[in-house]
This record gives structure tokens, C-alpha cells and sequence, in this order.
């Protein structure tokens, strides 16, 4: 096991290619032109566990991650066993049932935010800025179901929406602005 920490304006898309004993890492804004980050040479057998994590920098923040277009490609029949990967898996820190949406993503004028069950009690959705400032707040109230977001006034970029009720955190959703 080896852990290299590598600080990248927003990355998008992450490649991990592994060439014998050495995992190549790149990343991408886009998806189609990667850029070389490191290199990491790791003694390796032949069949390997490999795995995702996500973690936060803001102190006393909870973080929820989707990583999705997930694939495995190689040798190793075992994927062909259990049905292969996923396209999306969650990875959730969330301590409420109540699951949310947020659509269109990427947006302009304004986006959505749709929950699974009607809340039984006030949430309150903050809007933070990648650098981790809360940008704008909403309430929502109990019975809400839905609520729609205006955009327009944003600038184009990377946000999030972390969504609070009774002081605990529900969820956290990426939303992106796009003028």
C-alpha cells in the first residue's frame, strides 16, 4: 500500500494505469487529453485489490463522493464473475434516509434539487465555492419535495450543495455553472 497526495485545480478525470510493478497516475479536465501527474513503483502480485477514498479538508465536514465511468480493463476473468463494475457507486457519509438529486448538472439558468421523500423536518442547503466559502443558503421546508435553484447570477464553475437538517449533515452533490 502506498498514498501520494497530489493537490490539482478541480480534476475532473483520474487514469491510474498499471504497467507491472508501476502505477501511472493523469489527470483531465475533459476526459480526452490527460496529463502525466506521477509515477509510483509498488511490488505488486499478478491479482490486485484496488480501491477509491474521499476525504475533505474543511474542518468538521463531512464529504459524499460518486465515482461513476468507473472500468477495469485487463486479464482477470473475476470481473466477468460478479456481473462487472457498476456505472455509478456511491460512496456515502450521509446519516439521513432523505437522498437527493440535483439536475440539470452542469446548469445556467438554474438546477434542481429533488429529494427521495418529502422532509419531515426544516433542512437548510448551503451553496459552497471549490475553495470551500459558502456562496448562498436556502431553507427548505418541511413537505418539500423539490426546489429549484436560480443560476444565472453565478459565476461559471465548480460548486457544491451540502444539504444540513436538525445541524446534521444529509448530503453533499457537485454542481457545475455553466454560462
Amino acid at each position: 500500500k502506498q498514498v501520494q497526495n497530489f493537490m490539482k485545480p478541480s480534476p475532473i478525470w483520474l487514469r491510474l494505469q498499471r504497467q507491472g510493478d508501476w502505477i501511472f497516475a493523469y489527470y483531465s479536465a475533459d476526459g480526452n487529453n490527460f496529463q502525466y501527474i506521477h509515477a509510483v513503483y509498488v511490488a505488486m502480485q499478478d491479482c490486485v485489490e484496488f480501491g477509491l477514498a474521499s476525504f475533505t479538508y474543511i474542518n468538521n465536514n463531512m464529504v459524499d463522493a460518486v465515482f461513476s465511468n468507473v472500468s477495469i480493463s485487463g486479464s482477470n476473468g473475476s470481473f466477468a464473475d460478479n456481473g462487472g463494475l457498476p456505472d455509478e457507486v456511491p460512496m456515502s457519509t450521509a446519516i439521513s434516509s432523505n437522498r437527493c438529486v440535483v439536475w440539470p448538472n452542469p446548469a445556467s439558468e438554474a438546477f434542481n434539487i429533488k429529494l427521495e421523500e418529502p422532509l419531515k423536518t426544516n433542512a437548510i442547503v448551503y451553496l459552497y465555492n471549490m475553495q470551500g466559502q459558502i456562496i448562498a443558503q436556502r431553507e427548505m421546508q418541511p413537505g418539500t419535495l423539490q426546489m429549484e435553484w436560480p443560476a444565472a447570477a453565478l459565476k461559471s464553475g465548480n460548486y457544491y450543495l451540502a444539504i444540513q437538517q436538525n445541524g446534521k449533515h444529509i448530503q453533499t452533490l457537485p454542481i457545475v455553472i455553466t454560462h
